[in-house]
């Protein structure tokens, strides 16, 4: 929208200098001096079509080259989304993990031996069988924590390092994206920097 204002300006202003040379010309007919002033005019519309050419190239060169940066970042930011998303979710999952594992080591931890009867016929088991099924008891339990507490470990150095992940990839995102915010300033203020065709004297090259 800038840019069809800057030319909109631009025509009006090549416009009014026409008509100001078409007006010197109409009025250097009763003096004699039309050839002259012709030529003049004819050699001052070639300049500056040719000088507003080169500067229209610049333009496309410009906004051509913030095309295909812009969608380069564009994706890079897209594609580094799309991996960070994917690291929170696992994030998510393996703290969702550490927690049941609390809960089933909790559950664990406070389960006691009760086996002290048959569980066919609910007579009292002898002394020794009922030493022995709690020896099986203190065993299997023994070996359900260490399970537990070992996946624990595990899902804790897996929380670590996606968080580290998850860190690093969130710096990334924010580069690719500070990258296309200066790509889009850098761009405007080329733009900008281009003169205007009535900022050149004589019509000089740029």
């Amino acid at each position: 929208v800038a840019e069809i204002a800057r030319q909109d300006e631009l025509l009006k202003a090549q416009n009014e200098m026409v008509t100001q040379a078409e007006s010197a010309l109409a009025a250097a007919k009763s003096t004699g001096q039309t050839g002259r002033l012709q030529a003049e005019l004819d050699a001052w519309k070639m300049k500056a079509e040719a000088w507003e050419e080169r500067r229209h190239n610049k333009i496309v060169d410009i906004n051509d080259q913030f095309r295909r940066r812009s969608l380069e970042l564009q994706g890079t930011i897209e594609s580094k989304r799309a991996q960070l998303d994917d690291l929170i979710s696992r994030l998510k999952a393996a703290e969702t993990r550490k927690q049941n594992l609390y809960y089933d080591y909790d559950t664990v931890y406070a389960r006691t031996f009760t086996e002290t009867e048959c569980p066919t016929c609910h007579q009292p088991l002898p002394a020794d069988k009922v030493a022995e099924f709690r020896e099986q008891f203190n065993q299997e339990k023994a070996r359900t924590i260490e399970a537990i507490v070992a996946d624990g470990k595990q899902t804790a150095a897996k929380i670590k390092e996606l968080e580290a992940r998850r860190d690093s990839m969130k710096l990334e995102v924010d580069t690719a994206e500070n990258a296309l915010a200066a790509l889009h300033k850098n761009h405007q203020a080329a733009l900008d920097a281009l003169p205007q065709l009535e900022d050149v004297p004589a019509f000089r090259e740029v």
